[in-house]
């Protein structure tokens, strides 16, 4: 019989829910936190991205895709991703950035983004629009 079995231990989950990738222009990004630790995993190894976003439906419950468009307002670049999950971590070069989101059937656009490095732009977006933003 296994022993965390027995001792009645439960066994620890990988957190197989976080996705890691990079954008197609090579911005390294992690997208998970459906259950508090994948968000516990994500907090602790999200040092050095520097925009955090948390999505949330209006109903509470787990949300469906969201279409997330980045711009970078000097370069014109832009970053397109399909997310599955409600918290997500980009590294983006410093500057300023219009982003634009799309949770259910609301689309939500926060423009005057400024990222830094060595600090994080965390912005809360719920069905209803942005909830709240804050920089470290």
């Amino acid at each position: 019989m296994d022993p965390d079995l027995a001792s009645g231990r439960k066994p620890q989950l990988r957190d197989t829910g976080i996705r890691k990738g990079k954008t197609e222009t090579g911005c390294q990004y992690m997208n998970g936190g459906l259950v508090f630790d994948e968000q516990k995993t994500m907090e602790q190894r999200s040092a050095s991205y520097n925009l955090k976003l948390v999505f949330a439906p209006r109903s509470g419950t787990a949300i469906s895709p969201v279409l997330l468009v980045i711009g970078h307002k000097e370069s014109r670049r832009v970053e397109k991703l399909l997310l599955r999950a409600p918290w997500f971590y980009i590294r983006l070069p410093s500057g300023g950035y219009t982003i634009m989101a799309r949770i259910e059937n609301t689309i939500i656009v926060i423009t005057d983004v400024q990222i830094r490095i060595g600090s994080r732009a965390t912005y809360f977006l719920t069905t209803d629009g942005l909830k709240s933003a804050n920089y470290r």
